[in-house]
């Protein structure tokens, strides 16, 4: 009966620890969860900067550029931005600034978790660095497994 017992305590914490790793938890900072952010946030991060590049030209409000681009994702636009004097300068400047730029997601604390249909909540802060600016980010986004447990479906609710 020992060795019953001696074998349950040794290979019961290997079970638990093998069936962690099936993948059935999804986590605020995982790899696909931080390429969708990072997808977001880099996209963001370049409209600023050419909105940013056209208004030191004086050529464009930065808040009028900014407000067309959100128009545009949202498909309710009436000017394409790069139709505006200026937008080609301002977009091969854009260019050249990203070329070496970083993406990093920090402070990601999860609100909470729904271990039944694999969802969690989550906050973070994200900083894109490109040619010594930085762009910040503060993020609220969900974060959830599909159906087949491949895909992770992340919503981004809230991006200031």
């Amino acid at each position: 009966m020992n060795k019953h017992l001696l074998f349950l305590s040794v290979t019961t914490p290997l079970i638990l620890m093998l069936s962690a790793c099936s993948g059935d938890d999804v986590s605020c900072s995982s790899d696909k969860v931080s390429e969708v952010l990072k997808e977001t946030t880099m996209t963001l991060a370049k409209e600023q900067y050419i909105a940013e590049a056209m208004r030191k030209d004086h050529r464009f409000s930065s808040l009028m550029y900014a407000t067309m681009m959100t128009s545009q994702r949202l498909g309710i636009a009436k000017t394409d931005p790069s139709t505006l004097d200026g937008y080609r300068d301002a977009e091969k400047k854009m260019k050249d600034a990203f070329k070496k730029s970083h993406f990093s997601l920090h402070d990601v604390r999860t609100t909470s978790k729904k271990d039944e249909i694999h969802k969690v909540s989550c906050v973070a802060s994200a900083t894109v660095s490109s040619s010594g600016d930085d762009y910040n980010f503060d993020l609220v986004y969900d974060a959830q497994k599909g159906d087949d447990s491949e895909k992770i479906y992340v919503d981004i609710l809230e991006i200031n």
